[in-house]
């Protein structure tokens, strides 16, 4: 059997966790790694490395929302032009549909955000749907700021008050001519 005094490596005696790795039979729960086990590593890089991963996490949902309202906004447009192209469309009929649509995106639609523009008539704002001519192209627009949109989920802004796509403008626009 060896003995403490007799274990060397080449002419120098081992140390003691050297001597532990020797007879250890990795059921000890000793670290053994060259280091050593240091419990508070684990605590401080977690620290550090943890909000920068949660910044990054929220800004990619916060970015995600953004877009998936612009593709809403673009649909809800979509709806109003092929709405208003019927020739028995009604002045209610493009509110409704903008309504309907936005609010699959849980977005709360405000009637001030849609602009009806007859551009076969000189650009004139469009009132009531159903007096334009057929025949005539209509362009309609749905925009407004993304931080005036209610119900839009920001976790970013809500801890920095800064966020992606803050002040800007959620657009969606669709040209059609009326039937």
């Amino acid at each position: 059997m060896l003995t403490l005094e007799s274990q060397t490596a080449g002419s120098m005696p081992l140390l003691a966790g050297a001597r532990h790795r020797l007879h250890c039979r990795r059921g000890c729960g000793r670290d053994h790694r060259p280091g050593g086990f240091r419990p508070g590593n684990s605590i401080i890089e977690m620290s550090v490395v943890l909000p920068v991963i949660l910044f990054m996490v929220m800004g990619i949902v916060e970015f995600g929302q953004y877009f998936y309202i612009r593709n809403a906004f673009e649909a809800a447009a979509r709806d109003v032009a092929r709405a208003s192209c019927l020739s028995t469309a009604v002045q209610t009929d493009p509110v409704t549909r903008a309504t309907a649509t936005l609010a699959q995106a849980n977005v709360t639609f405000n009637p001030s955000w849609m602009t009806i523009v007859d551009a076969s008539n000189n650009n004139a704002i469009v009132n009531d749907v159903s007096a334009i001519a057929i025949g005539h192209q209509l362009i309609v627009t749905i925009e407004t700021q993304y931080n005036l949109i209610p119900n839009a989920y920001r976790p970013l802004y809500a801890l920095t008050g800064k966020g992606i796509g803050n002040g800007r403008m959620c657009m969606g626009q669709c040209t059609m001519i009326k039937e």
